[in-house]
């Protein structure tokens, strides 16, 4: 069995143009990134999610993904509440 089309032995070598994708999504992750000091937020083009990172001091790593921008803002901010809550506990 031998490979095919341009990955043949032989073949000579093609330059591939990289293809930036979701570049809406993009922009978006890095203007949350940009307002949240306390956050690292990125978009994932393979999954399709906006992730964020704790970078406030948290008991544990802290990550949160989600479909859009607005729903990740809003469960970072779910979030905060929660490890604000948990800290004002005896």
């Amino acid at each position: 069995m031998t490979a095919g089309g341009r990955h043949r032995l032989g073949n000579p070598y093609e330059t591939v143009r990289r293809r930036p994708w979701d570049l809406h999504r993009r922009a978006e992750a890095d203007a949350l990134n940009d307002q949240e000091p306390a956050w690292t937020v990125l978009y994932g083009p393979w999954s399709r999610a906006f992730w964020a990172f704790a970078s406030l001091p948290v008991p544990r790593p802290l990550v949160i993904d989600a479909r859009t921008a607005e729903e990740l803002w809003e469960q970072m901010r779910a979030a905060e509440m929660s490890l604000a809550l948990a800290g004002g506990r005896s």
